[in-house]
This record gives structure tokens, sequence and C-alpha cells, in this order.
């Protein structure tokens, strides 16, 4: 999730550069591999890369090829990095894996490219998932590599898959997962071809919530925020909770804890850590943590 934060962040920064950018993304994988399908990597034309789609054997390669897209405004090209075969050596990336890796390039020239990291930002920031279905793979002509259709987190769908029965198809599908919240891969077969998608739940940040602000509260919520997550701390001490102790915190709430439910929204998403080290507000917050939704306590 900070991975995306990060690809995010940099990509804004290059539209407002005038930087070329590149996306690759990790669309299907079998055996033993470092990454799994959907993580990503934004290749600029100044040679920064933001993310990774390996241990960082595969990268150099990515590079290369995305810079050669970024400059004549190439097709998006799907590569496969096969670590399995005899010929690793002769290839040399050297992987100590015995798997493959298929790797979806593509330029940001255009607004469609640039619409699946505006959905991404979207359901990160949002209260609510959604689902990007992305074509990698096509035999006949049905669709184009890299065109999309999004189930946005408000229900609505965009798409620029022009085989309106492929379309349907995927349709049925993205309800599915985004119902089982987890990502995969399907095989569509038309009547002109067949087309392999990568379907993929993008979830909203994580929101943890930190019940004390004591001295080991402050590692805590740093650790939260690398990983991405939004942070809240919730303490009853006002020398305690204050934003220059918290400085990496999103919200700090001063709120004795049978009061806590004015102030918070606990839903399904949310991740609690109680950690008051009194007995009396510990047993306060569990009379009305334990009841609710939250997902982890």
């Amino acid at each position: 999730m900070k991975e995306l934060q990060n690809i995010l962040a940099a990509f804004k920064q290059t539209q407002n550069q005038g930087q070329l950018t590149a996306l690759a993304t990790v669309v299907k994988t079998s055996g033993s591999v470092y990454r799994r399908p959907g993580a990503r990597m934004l290749l600029t034309e100044e040679g920064q890369m933001i993310g990774c789609v390996s241990g960082g054997c595969l990268e150099s390669d990515v590079f290369e090829k995305a810079q050669a897209l970024i400059f004549t405004d190439g097709v998006p090209v799907v590569v496969n990095y096969n670590t399995s075969a005899s010929d690793d050596i002769v290839w040399g990336f050297g992987l100590g894996c015995n798997g493959v890796v298929e790797v979806l390039i593509e330029p940001l020239s255009n607004q469609l490219a640039k619409g699946q990291l505006d959905f991404i930002a979207q359901c990160l920031h949002g209260q609510q998932s959604g689902v990007m279905a992305t074509v990698f793979q096509v035999t006949g002509d049905s669709a184009k590599i890299a065109s999309r259709l999004f189930l946005k987190p408000d229900g609505t769908v965009k798409s620029d898959i022009e085989d309106e029965s492929l379309v349907q198809q995927i349709l049925v599908d993205v309800q599915q997962i985004l119902n089982q919240g987890k990502s995969r891969l399907k095989s569509y077969i038309l009547p002109s071809g067949i087309a392999e998608v990568f379907l993929e739940v993008i979830h909203p940040v994580v929101p943890l919530v930190v019940f004390g602000a004591g001295h080991d509260a402050i590692p805590v919520v740093n650790l939260g925020k690398h990983q991405g997550w939004h942070v809240t701390v919730v303490d009853n001490r006002p020398g305690y909770i204050t934003f220059e102790r918290f400085p990496d915190s999103d919200q700090i709430i001063f709120s004795e804890p049978q009061a806590i439910q004015n102030h918070l929204n606990l839903n399904s998403r949310t991740v609690a850590i109680v950690m008051t080290h009194k007995y009396e507000s510990d047993l306060a917050l569990l009379r009305t943590l334990l009841p609710s939704p939250v997902r982890y306590m």
C-alpha cells in the first residue's frame, strides 16, 4: 500500500515537471517469484524507478524496455521472464528462484493509461474497494493489451474494452471478486480468440487507531505510517496527545475512553491497538470495541 502511495506521489510530481513516464505491472506469475500480480514500478525519463517488480533482478531490463516505449510513444507490451528455464544463466538474471513473471509495460502518455492511477488513488483514499480489470494477453482481435474495465467504489463502470461480449463476461466476475475482496486471473473464450485478464481489487487505506499515547505508542505509529496506513492516536492526556509528539500521525483525538464512539467511525476495515496501560481505560475501551465491527484488535 505504501508503494502505491509512493508511485502516485511520484507520478504527480513528474506530471508537474512535464516528464515522460511508464508503468510496469506484474500481471501473472507461476512458480517461485518475489512479487505477486499487482506489484508496480513507475519509471521516468530521467531514470527514476519507484517501486519494484522483483527482488531487484528484473528492474534494469524492465527499465530499458520502458525507455524505448517512453520516447517512441509505443504500444504497451507484456514481457515474459522465465527463470525456470535452463537458459537463465545465458540471460543473466540470476533470480535465485524458479518461476515465471509476466510484466506489462506501458507508457503513461495518454489519458486512458493515466486513468488507472486516478482509479487507484480514488480507491485508496475512499471508503470502499474497487476492481480494475486489465487485458494483458490476447489471441485474435477481441481486445487490445492494456485495455481496461473499472468498477468504481460508487458502483459505476467505465471501460475502453472494445469487445462488448468480453465486457459483459468481465462484469459478472468483477462484482464477484469485489464481494470476495481478492484479486485473480481469468481467461475468457471469445468467438475471435482468447483474452487473459487480471482482475485486481484495490482496497482503501487501512485505518489504524492506536489507543494510548505513551512512549511505546510512538514506534507503533511510525510502523503504521511506514505501511501506508491512516493512523489515528487517541488519549485523554493533553500533554501526550500532540502532533509534536506524533508527527507521523494523520489524526489525534483527545477523548475519554467511554466517549470514543462520539469521535470515531469504527467500521469493518478498522484495526485497533489498545495500549493505554491503565486497567480502567483498557476495560472501558474493550466494552466499546468488542461489540464493534473492527476487523482486528
